[in-house]
């Protein structure tokens, strides 16, 4: 926190002037408004996620829990550090034109081309190199698990694009129809991954 006051009183005294403090009313209820639906969305978003990690308990043994989650948590954790670049470089990009929609949407259709190409290189390496992978990062012993691994490697593709959609929507400020498109993720992915865990861990994957 000091961290933080301290280089924002660097910047002022560089800047040479001192803000004006006001409040507007309308704009603390758009602020409140934007940022209530979005913390919302981001709520649904992570449960969306992790949803598998989470309800799986109830309906499969613990060993097969902990064997679905080891490829599960690493394909998680790769596919975020990729996804947290768009966060960081595409949404402030998106906000800085936001009155253009042509621009908006020429911007998206070239995103989507772009991670399209780089989603499906990088899927198909990691469905062809599935084995290998296994064998570094898990062990021989895991090889059991690479039918597994190759079916949530496919999620990686969809992840990037609702990555993609994630920065419209909000750039765009459509943070309440973001929350219900979410929401809606959410109730099919809880319905499928039930459906899927009736068929043993392949079936979770698949689902």
């Amino acid at each position: 926190v000091s961290n933080t006051v301290l280089t924002t009183f660097i910047l002022f005294v560089v800047r040479g002037e001192f803000p004006n403090v006001r409040i507007y009313p309308h704009y603390v209820k758009d602020i409140l408004s934007y940022g209530g639906w979005l913390t919302a969305s981001v709520i649904v978003r992570r449960i969306t996620t992790e949803l598998d990690k989470f309800i799986l308990t109830r309906w499969l043994p613990v060993a097969q829990i902990g064997a679905y989650n080891r490829p599960a948590q690493f394909l998680t954790s790769i596919t975020t550090k990729v996804t947290d670049i768009f966060d960081v470089v595409l949404f402030p990009i998106l906000s800085s034109f936001n009155e253009d929609r042509a621009k908006i949407k020429d911007s998206f259709l070239k995103s989507i081309s772009l991670i399209s190409w780089f989603g499906l290189i990088f899927t198909a390496l990691l469905v062809l190199g599935g084995q290998i992978i296994i064998d570094i990062f898990f062990g021989a012993e895991w090889e059991w698990l690479i039918p597994v691994f190759r079916v949530l490697s496919l999620s990686v593709l969809f992840l990037f694009h609702t990555a993609i959609c994630d920065c419209y929507f909000r750039s765009l400020g459509y943070v309440k129809a973001y929350f219900y498109a979410r929401s809606i993720t959410c109730i099919i992915t809880l319905i499928c991954v039930f459906v899927g865990a009736q068929y043993d861990i392949l079936g979770a994957a698949i689902g």
